[in-house]
């Protein structure tokens, strides 16, 4: 792990901080308003979604594991191997 990486926090996997009743973000409507927060080591994101309790929580509980899962993957380029008669410049079928 590079210095950079754990400057930044990048090291760190993102986290459900909270998840809080609030009033309607300026411009939107309803009173069904959650304030939701995720850190990653001193990053941080904060959102709003209209819903009930449950949901905005299970939202922001499946956004992290995707924010995660997004991180597990190899960075990089991909080598590719053709097959013999693709490489001879057959043509595909």
């Amino acid at each position: 792990m590079g210095d950079v990486e754990s400057v930044a926090g990048l090291a760190d996997p993102f986290q459900m901080v909270s998840v809080a009743a609030t009033m309607a973000p300026s411009g939107a409507n309803g009173s069904n308003w959650f304030r939701y927060e995720i850190t990653q080591g001193p990053n941080r994101i904060v959102g709003f979604r209209a819903g009930n309790q449950d949901g905005v929580t299970e939202h922001v509980r499946l956004m992290v594991l995707h924010l995660n899962e997004r991180r597990w993957h190899r960075r990089g380029r991909v080598h590719v191997v053709l097959d013999g008669a693709l490489r001879a410049g057959a043509k595909y079928r």
